[in-house]
């Protein structure tokens, strides 16, 4: 039986965040990430913003400032400061993450993983 899932990311989980950001160090991504009950702060353009963990894209001016809630602050001008394409691939990345995890801790195992033209990741589990 197959399963379609369309996913919005929420960036809940650093050790997904961690893991994503160490399958894309070929793509220049690096994270850092605050200690368990602190933020850390970055500079944006318009000033300080804190959070627990800072995501560094690669062509990006400023880093990702992920919440405690999993939302995001940024920077990135409309594309003139960071190409989107590298935060979609960075929330695809950290999807795939958070959705092996899952699916291990209840018994299944990555079968397969196939990237469609249009960028889409088929992944095929079995248990």
């Amino acid at each position: 039986m197959s399963h379609i899932v369309e996913v919005k990311t929420a960036f809940k989980s650093m050790d997904a965040v961690k893991k994503a950001a160490d399958q894309l160090k070929g793509r220049e991504v690096s994270a850092e990430f605050a200690e368990p009950g602190k933020t850390i702060k970055r500079k944006l353009y318009q000033g300080d913003v804190s959070g627990v963990a800072a995501i560094q894209l690669k062509g990006w001016r400023y880093p990702v400032m992920v919440q405690d809630d999993g939302s995001c602050k940024m920077d990135n001008y409309n594309g003139s400061w960071g190409r989107q394409e590298e935060l979609d691939a960075f929330s695809q990345e950290y999807g795939k993450q958070v959705a092996t995890a899952h699916l291990r801790k209840q018994g299944y195992r990555m079968q397969t993983e196939k990237v469609e033209q249009d960028g889409t990741v088929e992944l095929v589990f079995v248990g």
